[in-house]
Protein backbone atom coordinates (compact mmCIF):
# COMPACT_ATOMS: atom_id res chain seq x y z
CA UNK A 1 0.00 0.00 0.00
CA UNK A 2 1.21 3.40 -1.05
CA UNK A 3 1.50 6.04 1.96
CA UNK A 4 -1.71 7.87 0.77
CA UNK A 5 -3.58 4.57 0.75
CA UNK A 6 -2.10 4.11 4.25
CA UNK A 7 -3.03 7.06 5.56
CA UNK A 8 -6.72 7.10 4.01
CA UNK A 9 -7.15 3.83 5.45
CA UNK A 10 -6.18 4.35 9.29
CA UNK A 11 -8.60 7.57 8.62
CA UNK A 12 -11.58 5.25 7.64
CA UNK A 13 -10.66 2.52 10.00
CA UNK A 14 -11.03 5.47 12.82
CA UNK A 15 -14.02 7.03 11.36
CA UNK A 16 -15.97 4.06 10.85
CA UNK A 17 -14.39 1.26 13.33
CA UNK A 18 -13.80 -1.29 10.66
CA UNK A 19 -11.18 -2.00 7.22
CA UNK A 20 -12.92 -0.33 4.43
CA UNK A 21 -12.63 -2.38 0.64
CA UNK A 22 -10.16 -1.04 -2.02
CA UNK A 23 -12.54 0.57 -3.76
CA UNK A 24 -13.84 3.03 -0.91
CA UNK A 25 -9.92 4.41 -0.82
CA UNK A 26 -9.71 5.14 -4.27
CA UNK A 27 -12.92 6.75 -4.00
CA UNK A 28 -12.44 8.86 -1.30
CA UNK A 29 -8.36 9.77 -2.72
CA UNK A 30 -11.19 10.87 -6.12
CA UNK A 31 -13.01 13.33 -3.57
CA UNK A 32 -10.47 14.74 -1.53
CA UNK A 33 -10.28 18.17 -2.23
CA UNK A 34 -7.42 19.44 -4.28
CA UNK A 35 -5.76 21.41 -1.48
CA UNK A 36 -5.38 18.26 1.07
CA UNK A 37 -3.78 16.60 -1.84
CA UNK A 38 -1.21 18.99 -2.28
CA UNK A 39 -0.21 18.85 1.37
CA UNK A 40 0.59 15.45 0.69
CA UNK A 41 2.38 16.06 -2.46
CA UNK A 42 4.39 18.97 -0.71
CA UNK A 43 5.10 17.47 2.67
CA UNK A 44 4.70 13.65 2.14
CA UNK A 45 1.66 11.11 2.73
CA UNK A 46 2.48 10.80 6.43
CA UNK A 47 2.56 13.92 7.61
CA UNK A 48 0.36 14.90 10.61
CA UNK A 49 -0.98 17.98 8.60
CA UNK A 50 -2.30 16.07 5.35
CA UNK A 51 -3.35 12.86 8.09
CA UNK A 52 -5.49 15.41 10.48
CA UNK A 53 -7.34 17.39 7.16
CA UNK A 54 -8.11 13.77 5.54
CA UNK A 55 -9.47 12.83 8.67
CA UNK A 56 -11.69 15.51 9.36
CA UNK A 57 -13.06 15.86 6.08
CA UNK A 58 -13.90 12.12 6.13
CA UNK A 59 -16.00 12.92 9.41
CA UNK A 60 -17.26 16.05 8.00
CA UNK A 61 -18.49 14.02 4.32
CA UNK A 62 -19.35 11.05 6.38
CA UNK A 63 -22.98 11.18 5.14
CA UNK A 64 -22.57 12.09 1.59
CA UNK A 65 -19.85 9.04 2.08
CA UNK A 66 -22.22 6.73 3.92
CA UNK A 67 -23.19 4.51 0.55
CA UNK A 68 -19.45 4.19 -0.30
CA UNK A 69 -18.95 3.46 3.66
CA UNK A 70 -21.76 0.94 3.69
CA UNK A 71 -20.36 -0.73 0.25
CA UNK A 72 -23.46 0.68 -1.51
CA UNK A 73 -22.53 2.26 -4.48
Amino acid sequence: MSGINNTIHDCLISVTGRAPEQDLMKRVIRLLPASILLLAEHWGPNDTEFRDKTLIWISNNKKMLEGELCGIN
